[in-house]
């Protein structure tokens, strides 16, 4: 990219939307902004910082509000990369992927986040305090973005590999995914754990003793799943590369 775009209030495209969470939460982006899941941010590899969008997803019709203030994505085939937040706004969390229509509505402050809204009809602009925001130096979009890399103990102390489907903060909603999966395919549950202060409910499919076994049972998930990637359970510095975003 050669540089940013500042393009015309009202115009239009379309193409296909993914969404990023936990992995980069409270890192910074581009802008220098510090990444956070739950507000209204998204990344495009050229619309100006500040940009405003409006995103529509164009299976269910639901739209939000989003400020541009990262870059990417950088996989062939996506056009934008949302915030978790938005993701949930649009109701694209389980297909990972989904086709949105964008309109450009403005502009907003870099170091004002959008916030989510509680009635999830609006969105707000908050004023950020920290000073850690402030002072974050941007990262260098040349360089080569860093593996995400998930690690897991395994209760029994064996290696295996499984396929997660998905990650929830409350339980019911990972338990609503594990009800559509359970029987359809092996070792179907559901796996609790913390993450910096935080309970997450997974949604895992699979006990495969080899990573070859592991990638064929992928495939046929990610069908439905696009946005599943492959986890190592073992001792703590067993690890894999997350396939995909």
């Amino acid at each position: 990219m050669s540089g940013s775009l500042y393009a015309q209030v009202g115009t239009k495209f379309t193409g296909v939307a993914s969404y990023y969470g936990v992995p980069f939460h409270g890192r910074a982006t581009a802008s220098g902004e510090i990444f956070s899941q739950d507000s209204m941010t998204a990344a495009h590899k050229q619309l100006a910082f500040g940009t405003l969008l409006r995103v529509t997803n164009t299976s269910n019709g639901k739209s939000c509000v989003v400020k541009i203030n990262d870059r990417g994505p950088f996989i062939a085939g996506r056009m934008i990369d949302l915030s978790k937040a938005a993701a949930d706004t649009l109701d694209f969390i389980y297909q990972g992927l989904v086709t949105v229509d964008c309109e450009i509505i403005g502009t907003a402050p870099i170091n004002r986040p959008l916030l989510a809204s509680k009635n999830s009809k609006a969105v707000v602009v908050a004023k950020v305090e920290s000073q850690t925001e402030k002072t974050q130096p941007a990262k260098n979009t040349t360089a080569q973005v860093e593996a995400v890399r998930y690690e897991a103990l395994s209760p029994d102390s064996s290696t295996f590999f499984s396929v997660q489907l998905g990650s929830f903060g409350v339980q019911t909603n990972a338990e609503n995914l594990w009800r559509k999966v359970d029987g359809k395919y092996p070792e179907t549950r559901v796996w609790q754990v913390k993450l910096n202060g935080k309970t997450w409910f997974r949604v895992l499919c699979g006990k495969c003793s080899t990573q070859e076994e592991a990638i064929i049972l992928k495939n046929k998930l990610s069908k439905l799943y696009p946005g599943c990637f492959l986890v190592k359970f073992g001792h703590p510095e067993s690890t894999i590369e997350k396939q995909g975003e």
